[in-house]
């Protein structure tokens, strides 16, 4: 499930302190589990006066270390077919698989997540490795040639 009602139920449960979507959304336990911007920047720019850094300054060092692919999309006709064959490929290499929202493949130092959109016809990949973007792209590759190669029949 996706959305931010599912989003702040989980934060809440876990009693967690602060929680961040991909799509840019802050969570923080102190503002009531509601989604704030502007508290968001406001720590950013604390973070920035005292340290004397820049935002890209502060963030190089994570970038460095951390690629990720963004939310890509696939027109998908067979999607269970596509969710299947993926699973054939990777399930027994991953260190994990989860199948919370759709299904995320753990692995040594990347992971990446398929699921079908909540609001389009699509299924949505994201990609995210410890390591360089080479690293990243090649993931993308194999997994989208994947998608790709499920629906030729």
């Amino acid at each position: 499930m996706t959305g931010h009602p599912n989003f702040k139920r989980v934060l809440r449960q876990e009693e967690a302190a602060y929680g961040g979507e991909y799509s840019g959304h802050h969570y923080y336990k102190d503002f009531y589990y509601c989604d704030s911007g502007m508290l968001t920047w406001l720590k950013v720019a604390e973070l920035m006066a005292y340290s004397g850094q820049s935002l890209t300054e502060l963030a190089a060092p994570m970038r460095k270390e951390f690629h990720a692919s963004g939310e890509i999309n696939f027109e998908i006709r067979d999607k269970a077919l596509a969710f299947r064959t993926v699973y054939l490929a990777y399930t027994e290499k991953a260190t994990s698989v989860d199948e919370f929202d759709g299904a995320t493949y753990t692995f040594e130092n990347w992971r990446f997540n398929l699921r079908l959109s909540q609001t389009e016809d699509l299924l949505r990949l994201n990609v995210e490795v410890r390591g360089s973007s080479e690293f990243c792209d090649q993931n993308v590759k194999e997994i989208s040639s994947l998608l790709v190669k499920s629906q030729r029949n």
